[in-house]
């Protein structure tokens, strides 16, 4: 993903000894569902907690465009050592003396009592917790007479898609711009988006309130429970 990225085995995550800020800062990460840009994490982590986070392996970061803001940014999340390490860290006493890191050792040790139970990690419930509630679910979209996608207006997104990504796919696109790019009927493109999506060949995303600009607001395609999504992420194999 990086350049700042290190790998680090399983076996070598018990000889690890991070300091409190770094153990809150991976904690923070799992709970954001492994990845935050550092501008919205508060407190600011120190630079030399970052450093520490990536030299143990335990976290990746790069620079990339924020597609809120509209600027760059650095995006900050955890490597799958990282995942593990909560895995093996869970219930443990993050250190640091106060009484939010306190309170925050008694909740894990409680999480960790109840996920024991359920052979389950800190991962299987913040990482997927975190993905579906910003994927759009469509299990049960599909109508009585599914939509009979045309090649042409589907090469007709994914033109539109390319050109806003100069040519990537898996990018992250604010349907807001989307729609200024495609020659189609608002309804038209909303239903061919659905269908795509059910048949599992592009995911939409819902942007936080706080991150909505008006104009994001007035693109929202609406699911089929009144779901708003703003975020159109096409996938590699959609020519």
């Amino acid at each position: 993903m990086s350049e700042h990225t290190q790998t680090v085995e399983n076996s070598e995550l018990a000889l690890l000894d991070l300091k409190p800020p770094c153990r809150l800062l991976i904690w923070r990460l799992a709970a954001a569902g492994g990845g935050e840009w550092i501008g919205d994490i508060r407190p600011a982590p120190a630079a030399a907690v970052r450093k520490e986070l990536l030299e143990s392996g335990l976290g990746q970061s790069e620079s990339r465009k924020n597609l809120v803001t509209g600027r760059a940014g650095t995006w900050v999340e955890l490597t799958e050592a990282g995942w593990a390490w909560t895995a093996q860290n869970l219930g443990e006493d993050p250190g640091g003396g106060s009484a939010a890191s306190d309170t925050l050792s008694v909740m894990l040790k409680s999480l960790r009592h109840f996920l024991d139970g359920q052979r389950l990690t800190a991962e299987d419930v913040f990482r997927r917790t975190t993905e579906e509630a910003n994927t759009v679910p469509f299990p049960d979209y599909i109508e009585e007479e599914p939509v009979v996608m045309s090649p042409m207006v589907e090469a007709a997104i994914a033109r539109a898609y390319l050109r806003i990504t100069s040519g990537r796919h898996g990018v992250r696109v604010l349907l807001a711009h989307l729609r200024q790019c495609v020659e189609l009927v608002r309804e038209e493109l909303d239903v061919f988006l659905r269908q795509l999506a059910v048949e599992g060949r592009l995911t939409l995303e819902s942007l936080k309130e706080g991150e909505l600009s008006d104009a994001d607001r007035a693109a929202a395609l609406i699911g089929s429970r009144g779901e708003r999504y703003h975020v159109v992420c096409m996938e590699e194999w959609i020519e």
